[in-house]
């Protein structure tokens, strides 16, 4: 994780969500929906994160979104990472 000065910590970072993510409950309509982007490395603690403030029974969905870059197939290597997240909730 990075910002304009360089790393910030795992926990800066889920703090600065966790402000972010009840300002936006707040101005949510009880019918809204929200989607959160995110890469693997913070995906799950995000979940827990949003568990907490939209609650459980309103999590709809995790979608996995496979990205292209036009890479060669490495599985021989690694496995791709070439995957992000998208949480879904509900009010």
């Amino acid at each position: 994780m990075t910002s304009g000065r360089g790393k910030i910590s795992l926990a800066a970072y889920l703090l600065n969500m966790a402000q972010r993510l009840y300002a936006m409950k707040r101005v949510l309509k009880a019918t809204g929906s929200i989607y959160l982007h995110c890469d693997p490395t913070a995906s799950h603690y995000l979940k827990l994160l949003m568990d907490g403030i939209f609650g459980q029974k309103n999590f709809r969905n995790e979608i996995s979104w496979k990205k292209y870059g036009g890479h060669k197939n490495t599985a021989k290597v690694k496995f791709t990472t070439e995957t992000d997240t998208l949480l879904f909730y509900v009010c």
